[in-house]
């Protein structure tokens, strides 16, 4: 399963009262069949079942009012889960941090937790003068390195 969420358009080009949403989905790696969902009121999410195991989807969401459904966002896409993976706890460290500095820039790059199965769904990376979280970069769950860019030269 997967669970999408999405936020109303601007109060400006709703054209009327939003009376739900359409989602549209399809399997990634061909141009398969769209399934469609209709969700009705203001909720703003919405758990899709029934999904293949390891496999990419597409899903786009357009707004319902009672003349019809208004554009739909560009296709998003989500994988699910190979196995079935515990939720119930946070994931561990990372087993492995590297830290490359360049002149302006820091390179940090990293290995998942040796614990595969625990859900992790991404990575905050914390840095800042004098505070580990001065500032605080979130990056998706496949990712394993990321660029800190435009950091000044600093005087000692």
């Amino acid at each position: 399963s997967i669970v999408i969420h999405w936020q109303p358009p601007s109060s400006a080009t709703q054209n009327g009262q939003i009376t739900g949403y359409k989602i549209r989905y399809r399997k990634a790696s061909r141009k398969s069949d769209v399934t469609e969902t209709l969700v009705t009121g203001t909720q703003l999410s919405q758990l899709i079942e029934g999904l293949d195991r390891g496999t990419e989807y597409n899903f786009r969401v357009a707004a319902l009012t009672v003349n019809g459904t208004g554009p739909a966002t560009d296709w998003l896409s989500a994988e699910t889960f190979e196995s079935d993976l515990d939720e119930t706890r946070v994931p561990e460290v990372p087993s492995s941090l590297h830290v490359r500095p360049l002149v302006t820039s820091i390179v940090v790059s990293w290995t998942p937790p040796e614990n595969q199965n625990i859900v992790v769904r991404g990575y905050a990376i914390g840095y800042g003068i004098g505070s580990p979280h001065a500032q605080t970069i979130k990056v998706d769950y496949k990712q394993r390195y990321y660029t800190i860019e435009n950091l000044g030269m600093f005087d000692k």
